[in-house]
């Protein structure tokens, strides 16, 4: 039976700890590993992490200083054994005993590289909140390439913890440290431009990720922002290291699209009052000028390049206008 490796960056997480591992620790897959990177924590995590390690002997600490969650993940892919990989953060759980048995029996089934499942959003006492409505049908139950994947079992959501990968896929990739916000986009985006995958899909919501006040926050966050402007030469950058056509062009447009949907997020309160000092500190304009020319790559609707085409000044005003618009006629 291959090994399973679970990787979990701990920072400051008494309250959840427990019931995290404790999620893993009952899962019937027998042959696992749990790899815990205290990351420094002021709290009684790293305790918590040693009596689960003096408990199990398949449960590993590292204590570390302080340095961010993608540090943590690399380091647990370096320590990690297992023929394959699968991160969590450590507020949540899984959903059911048998989600990693689930996992590997379809992943052997089509002979896969890596695995996409389904989370279901929960409050702290775990009750579901905000429905999934999705419609994956087309590449459920079969094998799909890196374009399929990226565009309709991804479907923009990234999210790191949503994967059952191969060890051996990701030997010589890594999370970027100096990412703290979409690291997660970064990472695989990277991974399916590296080589053609065995990639699959499992409509299952497996992964329970516990919605935390303090996590859900509509606070002014210029380094958010930044981040995501940054997705657009990121993808860009990526679609020339791969040679699938289809998968270089979905980036292209990607690249694109997050300039407008980020665009979006700063023609909204609380963004849109600072939006002329946080479009000269972004240098917004030097990346128009980037995006004009990407928009000639692949096909953009009309209805984005509207808002597009215009300087950042002035795509944000109409966007603005645009949702103003909308609010004043529902």
């Amino acid at each position: 039976m291959e090994k399973i490796s679970i990787i979990i960056p701990v920072y400051n997480v008494e309250s959840y700890l427990s019931e995290c591992i404790d999620s893993v620790i009952n899962q019937s897959y027998e042959n696992k590993e749990v790899i815990l990177i205290n990351d420094g924590s002021t709290d009684s995590s790293g305790s918590i992490c040693e009596n689960y390690s003096s408990r199990f002997p398949y449960v590993k600490v590292i204590h570390k200083a302080n340095s961010g969650p993608s540090a943590s993940r690399n380091r647990g892919i370096e320590e990690a054994h297992g023929e394959w990989i699968v991160f969590m953060d450590s507020d949540d759980l899984w959903g059911d005993d048998r989600c990693l048995e689930k996992l590997h029996n379809y992943a052997n089934s089509l002979n896969l590289d890596i695995v996409r499942f389904e989370y279901q959003a929960v409050d702290e006492k775990l009750t579901p909140i905000e429905p999934r409505i999705y419609d994956k049908n087309i590449v459920c139950g079969r094998v799909i390439d890196n374009y399929d994947m990226v565009k309709h079992a991804i479907a923009g959501e990234w999210f790191t913890v949503l994967f059952l990968i191969r060890r051996d896929i990701i030997s010589e990739i890594r999370f970027n440290e100096n990412k703290y916000f979409l690291e997660d986009c970064d990472f695989y985006s990277r991974v399916f431009a590296s080589r053609p995958l065995r990639c699959g899909y499992i409509d299952e919501k497996f992964y329970l990720y516990r919605k935390l006040p303090h996590s859900i926050s509509k606070t002014f966050n210029v380094a958010k922002l930044k981040a995501a402007f940054n997705l657009c030469d990121l993808f860009y950058n990526v679609s020339c290291q791969t040679d699938d056509k289809k998968l270089s062009k979905l980036y292209i447009y990607y690249s694109v699209m997050m300039y407008y949907w980020t665009l979006q997020t700063l023609a909204a309160e609380p963004y849109y009052t600072n939006r002329k000092s946080i479009i000269e500190e972004l240098k917004l304009n030097t990346l128009h000028e980037s995006i004009l020319t990407r928009t000639d790559e692949v096909k953009i609707e009309w209805k984005y390049r509207a808002f597009i085409h215009p300087s950042p000044k002035h795509g944000v005003r109409l966007l603005h206008f645009k949702d103003k618009l909308r609010t004043l006629f529902q």
